[in-house]
């Protein structure tokens, strides 16, 4: 009874933390407001989408439909391309992995037959993360690879640094970890260099490799030096599961003040930034630990 109370006590003081930051939603509907060409309306209304499809993807969609329109009266095949693509992501986050994947492939019709390189590649990115997403990690490299080849051709050394991320990652999943980090170590030595990607991506990429390889001070190392990074970005969804990731690693050591420590600042980011997965599964680590110390 003690483990449940502690846990409905902290998802009460969840729900009154959940905040939003509006400000770039706010600006681009503003932008919204004022005179510009179809084209450069399509694009917004994609950028709408893309502001608001984790936390509003009812709302995403609406834009995402006007700016599809817009981009289909208009005869605006760049746009329209990239808005399919959009939308196919929003219907991904709502968990339609049909629909999602039609309309990314309705994406891909409209950029091969506009030859637009750039949309194919972003949507083959997208698709794999959808097969991802389905555990279908065989299949997501694949597309991971297409958009890797396409980044090659375009010069585009963020893209690139992406796919190959990705295609790490997915190889983690597969337990095919030789894989997983050659990939990341490739994308992370490109991001140090500055050509593309998140350098605090895979920092925290290499530090899940590792501690799925069961080394974890090689771990921690990985995961402490993203700490900064993540804070200097303001990116709280990445923080919060990299504190509760090494929180987990204290737990393993049986660590229990590191564990304690870590795991409630996880779930202190978790709920600032609405993040429910990571808020449940801090909160019942923290459970667990009060619940071994108190016996």
């Amino acid at each position: 009874m003690k483990n449940l109370t502690y846990i409905i006590s902290l998802w009460l003081s969840y729900f009154g933390a959940v905040g939003q930051n509006n400000s770039l939603t706010d600006s681009l509907k503003n932008m919204l407001t004022q005179p510009m060409a179809d084209t450069s309306k399509v694009l917004i209304l994609d950028q709408l989408g893309r502001s608001l499809m984790y936390s509003q993807p009812v709302e995403a969609m609406k834009y995402a439909q006007e700016g599809l329109k817009l981009a289909s009266q208009s005869n605006y095949n760049k746009g329209k391309a990239r808005v399919l693509n959009r939308i196919g992501s929003i219907l991904r986050i709502s968990g339609n992995y049909t629909k999602s994947l039609e309309s990314h492939l309705a994406s891909i019709k409209v950029a091969q037959e506009s030859q637009d390189r750039d949309a194919l590649a972003r949507t083959y990115n997208n698709i794999g993360i959808l097969y991802s997403e389905q555990k279908n990690h065989v299949q997501a490299i694949e597309y991971y690879q297409k958009t890797r080849k396409l980044a090659e051709e375009l010069k585009d050394d963020n893209l690139k640094n992406i796919a190959l991320a990705n295609i790490g990652m997915d190889y983690s999943f597969l337990n095919q970890l030789d894989s997983a980090l050659f990939y990341t170590q490739i994308a992370y030595q490109m991001s140090k260099e500055g050509k593309g990607g998140d350098l605090n991506v895979n920092l925290v990429n290499l530090g899940n490799i590792y501690k799925r390889m069961g080394k974890d001070e090689i771990a921690l190392s990985y995961y402490k030096n993203s700490i900064p990074k993540s804070i200097t970005a303001e990116n709280h969804r990445a923080l919060s599961q990299t504190y509760l990731d090494i929180a987990e690693i204290f737990r393993k050591l049986n660590r229990s003040d590191s564990t304690i420590f870590y795991a409630q600042n996880a779930l202190q980011l978790a709920q600032d930034a609405n993040i429910i997965p990571t808020v449940v599964n801090a909160s019942y680590l923290l459970s667990s630990v009060y619940e071994s110390i108190n016996k």
